[in-house]
């Protein structure tokens, strides 16, 4: 019998649109705004980005991985982190029970990571999956789900 790997996948421009949020940009001024993200509602409001949801649900349906949400609250601001929960009890809520909010990510071990920042994880001991935000997210998001569905062997 073999174990289910364990897979950590990010949360801002993995699964959500951080970037992208009009909260995040001054119209006017054609400038970002990055205090938006100490405002009431902003993570709540994040919509996905193309391609998550379904793909974090076909990886859920295969029952090949033990799915976490690793996601980095924004320290300074306590919304970040109930709104974060919101979220994902919106769009993953069979996730409900599989969040882990941390400052440091490399502290929590898993097989995989999929994760838009590839700068931190020098010292994490998995496989790293780079979500590239500057790539079109929902092909993206598809070739990692066949990537993740084709692959057999358990650490």
């Amino acid at each position: 019998m073999s174990k289910k790997k364990v897979l950590l996948i990010d949360m801002d421009e993995t699964l959500c649109d951080f970037s992208g949020s009009p909260a995040l940009r001054n119209w006017q001024e054609k400038k970002r705004n990055p205090s938006a993200m100490f405002e009431v509602s902003f993570f709540r409001n994040l919509d996905p980005l193309p391609g998550a949801i379904a793909g974090v649900m076909e990886l859920l349906s295969s029952s090949l991985y033990d799915i976490y949400i690793l996601t980095q609250p924004v320290a300074k601001s306590p919304h970040s982190y109930s709104e974060k929960v919101e979220w994902i009890l919106t769009y993953l809520p069979d996730l409900k029970d599989k969040i882990i909010m941390c400052q440091d990510k490399s502290m929590i071990k898993g097989d995989i990571l999929i994760d838009d920042d590839k700068q931190r994880w020098g010292k994490w001991g998995g496989k790293f999956i780079h979500f590239n935000r500057d790539r079109h997210p929902f092909s993206q998001w598809q070739s990692i789900v066949e990537d993740l569905l084709n692959e057999k062997e358990v650490k």
